[in-house]
């Protein structure tokens, strides 16, 4: 379900007469979609959602889920629209021109459009699409100048899509999720109280499709509803997601960003906004995986990693220090080193693998790579592409193929794709968004050309949204300062192991079957106010082993021999499983009792293991609960305690797994 296919079919004339209404109360437009024009409103429905809107100035009064009474929306809305840095509808009262209903040719779903002449300039129409059967609505808005004289210049910034006070039922039953990135506030976690965020300031998310999800979700567990809501960009363009409020209810919004000039009688759409109600958040999630990625995307090729960031500045005699530790790193049970190689603050989309020459030389750096592979150890370097944009593709491409040339190197992490502020050229055929995007294209470039060399070539995104998803790589989860900042909310007690479980599992139904995610975690030194490396920390690096592909930063002055041990301990535990590697991540199919306890399954076509970690300085004894599609034939699971060596049983009985775990204890069982 994406954009609108055009031409659609005009199933009835524009209706701008109230005797419509007496001579035809409710109209049957396909299957059960359906429109009632009266005097006072407009009805468009189906058979699971209702929707009204003011007949006077085209305001959306009401949405109604049928399985339940009520109005979800407790205020009016339109859409809006900005030029020249001003939104235009919201402080105009503007009545509605007119409205038609049609039907699609493809006879896949019904849209009814709504129009209005704004100052004798701009006419906007509203589409508001519905699906046969389903609690789904998709709404755009075109934007057409329809009086313009040679001199004016219209620049449009975007569209803006707002869902005013959405209640499902009392506040003190609703929830909200925002999946995705941390939140440097670590604002919504998952599942955050209504009324907790009612008298809080604006929240923004990262921008979407490219660094956030831009997914933002109302549940009402007593009443089995989800209330999701995300824009369907396709990549191209991006968007702003955030939540507003009022002293007493929510603001849900999102602000397209389809920058362009506008000219004269020629139309502009903005992306659609989907709305879907669901019965549960893990529908919905898997509403927003199906309608926002591919499901016949080449998986990201390169193998299972376990990959080392390596800034060489860090080592005081750069390149041979690093030289000298790849045996060791071997040994912890590192199969990638990443190396940072450039100037502190002086990397060029231009000129992407420029030396730093305090490093050492070139010839040392291809030195330090062969090395690596003597020891079965692949490498890859930092790409930069900060600023990068479609004029840069053939220099970043040819030096990209160079450094496979020059050092034979495995693979890149490339920095900086994410969308950037576009250039507005009066010159410029193509929208002036194109020039925020091109990193796509870049990147695809990028895949294309080193891939013919070495077709299991790795390709690394730091951007952790979807615009990956069209790109066969793999991508980044999130930052590590977000993690140290989980880090710091976990000492404080108002971030748990269960919260993260439910962070990490929302993110992967949205990935979709056989999806990995890179989960960084920086050395402790680089976090404020820890200075060693802690239990919790290697409980979260074990979180990362085990559910994803871990990217480890390590300080060589700062680690000792001891807790390197501890890297050796969860590695080689990845390495004895395997399950652990390559297979499906399953966080919502365990869940203890004690919100400290981090548990999960990973599943491949002929194993399965379970991961129980205690996050706490305490002593937990704890049930869990095991869903039927992972639950073993037999009663009793004999788990490795990955950081003690000595094994652990558990019990199976009917209140689920019956476990006491020490502090920071990490335990891994099949599951047979």
């Amino acid at each position: 379900m994406r954009h609108l296919k055009k031409p659609l079919i005009q199933l009835l004339l524009i209706c701008s007469a109230a005797a419509a209404w007496a001579q035809h109360p409710r109209q049957v437009v396909y299957r059960d979609v359906f429109y009632e024009a009266g005097a006072q409103q407009i009805i468009f429905g189906n058979d699971s959602i209702v929707l009204a809107f003011d007949r006077r100035d085209g305001a959306w009064t009401m949405l109604q889920h049928t399985s339940r009474p009520g109005n979800l929306m407790g205020a009016r809305t339109v859409p809006d629209f900005n030029v020249n840095g001003q939104w235009i509808f919201q402080a105009r009262a503007v009545p509605l021109k007119d409205f038609v209903v049609d039907i699609d040719p493809y006879r896949k779903y019904a849209s009814m459009s709504l129009t209005w002449h704004i100052d004798d300039t701009y006419e906007l129409t509203a589409v508001y699409t519905l699906f046969p059967g389903e609690a789904v609505i998709q709404r755009r808005s075109t934007l057409r100048v329809v009086r313009k004289q040679p001199q004016d210049v219209f620049k449009l910034e975007g569209f803006r899509f707002e869902l005013p006070r959405i209640m499902l039922g009392e506040p003190s039953d609703c929830f909200v999720h925002a999946p995705g990135s941390l939140h440097p506030e670590l604002l919504p976690l998952p599942a955050t109280p209504y009324g907790s965020l009612v008298n809080r300031q604006a929240i923004y998310f990262p921008s979407a499709p490219d660094m956030g999800f831009g997914l933002l979700c109302l549940e009402n567990r007593e009443q089995a509803r989800i209330f999701a809501t995300w824009m369907s960009t396709t990549g191209e363009a991006s968007y702003t997601p955030y939540i507003k409020t009022n002293g007493q209810t929510l603001l849900l919004c999102h602000d397209n960003w389809r920058q362009q000039y506008l000219q004269q009688d020629v139309a502009v759409s903005s992306d659609p906004q989907v709305i879907s109600l669901r019965a549960s958040l893990k529908e919905a999630l898997t509403h927003y995986h199906q309608t926002e990625t591919s499901n016949d995307r080449d998986p990201a090729p390169g193998g299972d990693h376990t990959i080392l960031t390596i800034d060489v500045h860090r080592f005081p005699s750069g390149f041979k220090a690093v030289t000298s530790r790849l045996q060791r790193y071997k040994e912890l049970g590192f199969t990638t080193v990443q190396l940072l190689i450039h100037r502190p603050g002086e990397s060029s989309p231009m000129n992407p693998l420029k030396i730093d020459p305090a490093l050492g030389t070139s010839a040392d750096l291809k030195t330090l790579v062969d090395n690596a592979h003597g020891h079965g150890l692949k490498v890859m370097f930092a790409l930069p592409l900060d600023g990068a944009g479609p004029a840069a593709t053939l220099s970043v491409v040819q030096a990209a193929l160079a450094g496979l040339d020059t050092y034979d190197v495995d693979g890149y992490k490339i920095q900086g794709a994410s969308f950037q502020k576009v250039s507005w050229s009066l010159n410029d055929r193509a929208p002036a968004y194109c020039t925020g995007h091109g990193f796509v294209s870049l990147v695809s470039s990028i895949a294309q050309a080193t891939r013919e060399r070495n077709p299991g070539f790795i390709l690394i995104l730091d951007s952790p949204g979807l615009v990956p998803y069209t790109l066969p790589v793999l991508h980044v989860n999130e930052s590590p300062a977000s993690i140290h900042t989980a880090l710091s909310r976990l000492a404080a007690g108002d971030f748990t192991a269960a919260d993260y479980q439910q962070y990490l599992s929302a993110i992967y139904r949205i990935s979709g079957t056989g999806a990995s995610r890179v989960l960084s975690i920086d050395a402790p030194e680089k976090s404020a106010g820890s200075s060693s490396y802690s239990p919790p920390y290697f409980c979260l690096v074990a979180i990362h082993a085990f559910f994803g592909t871990p990217d480890v930063t390590l300080d060589p002055t700062g680690v000792k021999p001891a807790e390197e041990e501890y890297y050796k301990k969860i590695f080689q535990t990845k390495k004895k499983f395997a399950a652990l590697r390559n297979s499906d991540v399953l966080l919502d199919a365990v869940q203890a009792s004690d919100p400290n306890i981090f548990t999960g399954v990973r599943r491949s076509n002929t194993d399965a293991v379970l991961v129980v970690i205690n996050m706490s300085a305490d002593t937990v004894r704890t049930n869990i609960n095991i869903t039927p599609a992972v639950m073993p034939a037999t009663r009793t699971l004999l788990f490795d305690n990955v950081l003690t060596g000595a094994p652990v049983k558990g019990n199976i009985a009917k209140i689920g797994l019956q476990l006491t775990l020490p502090p920071y204890q990490v335990l891994v069982a099949p599951l047979k």
